[in-house]
């Protein structure tokens, strides 16, 4: 049986005594002790134990912290692609407006003919991190899916560079996209000599190695690119840069590779990162064989880099 929540109070008796004596020989009389009253006042009531002070709930986060130790609000210019039914182009302002908003203390994205809103976890109770959905300013939820990548699971993480990546579902037009997101270097600040070696993280589309000579104004480097589906990984193949662009004091460069027995070839855009330029930004687009099919498709992708010049690997 369980235990009472009250304390027990013994009950304590109270003992009366009576007392008589009598007396005998004509005209005697009887005699009587006085019975004492009981004391008068009721039981103290016993006092419950008190309840203990329940747990606070943990806070569940509904909003990402914010990428890359920024403290104000911060327009990004994503990097990357757009895809659609009829082809891949390049994102543009007038594709994608994605910012970090101080005041909503979220991402803020903009996807014309789709929807806007701000950024919310889509599993906020659960160690996923990467997932999003779009909420408009009434509430609803916009019909696309959205991963943020501020790369702090990379190990080390990125400084400057992200990832987004995005996919409409009906009824919004068909469309994705894959950009790199983040604090672009500023053309002065770009080194003028030396050379560093910058490898891309490397993802199941393949990887990159950038070798820039900043003092000649010319960069070397090839991609590997791989057949990617949920039967792989696939081994990568490897091009080598034959033209190449960059201008001594800008921001951006770009080069071409050539895929033997493809009909089309590939090419790379790049824009370096941070404000010391120890990142770069990549997006790639060309032709891989599809290993069923043996037909050449046109795939794109996006790839964040880094300074890797000490890197045992970079080569």
């Amino acid at each position: 049986m369980p235990k009472s929540k009250w304390a027990t109070v013994p009950t304590t008796a109270l003992a009366i005594v009576l007392s008589s004596c009598g007396g005998g020989g004509g005209g005697g009389g009887s005699g009587g002790g006085s019975v004492p009253k009981p004391p008068t006042g009721s039981a103290p009531t016993p006092s419950p134990s008190p309840s203990p002070s329940p747990s606070p709930t943990p806070s569940v986060a509904t909003l990402p912290p914010a990428p890359f130790g920024i403290t104000a609000s911060q327009q990004f210019l994503p990097f990357g692609w757009q895809h659609q039914s009829n082809g891949v182009e390049p994102l543009s302002i007038q594709l994608v407006d994605f910012r970090w908003s101080a005041s909503a203390r979220t991402y803020e994205l903009v996807l014309p003919d789709v929807g806007r809103g701000r950024l919310e976890y889509l599993f906020p109770s659960s160690a996923n991190r990467l997932a999003f959905k779009l909420v408009a300013e009434d509430g609803s939820v916009v019909p696309v899916d959205v991963t943020v990548d501020d790369t702090q699971f990379f190990d080390p993480p990125y400084r400057s560079s992200g990832l987004l990546f995005w996919t409409t579902r009906a009824p919004a037009p068909a469309r994705a996209g894959s950009a790199v997101f983040g604090l672009p270097t500023i053309a002065s600040s770009v080194p003028r000599s030396g050379q560093v070696t910058y490898l891309a993280q490397g993802t199941a589309s393949g990887d990159a190695l950038v070798v820039f000579d900043f003092g000649a104004g010319r960069f070397t480097g090839y991609v590997r690119l791989a057949w990617s589906d949920a039967w792989g990984p696939y081994p990568p193949n490897r091009y080598d840069f034959n033209q190449t662009s960059f201008v001594v004091g800008t921001n951006a460069f770009e080069a071409h590779f050539s895929v033997p027995g493809a009909p089309f070839g590939g090419i790379i855009r790049g824009q370096f990162m941070g404000a010391d330029a120890k990142e770069l930004a990549i997006a790639w687009r060309g032709p891989i064989l599809n290993p069923y099919t043996n037909e050449w498709v046109e795939q794109a992708g996006v790839w964040v880099a880094r300074d890797c010049s000490n890197c045992q690997n970079a080569s």
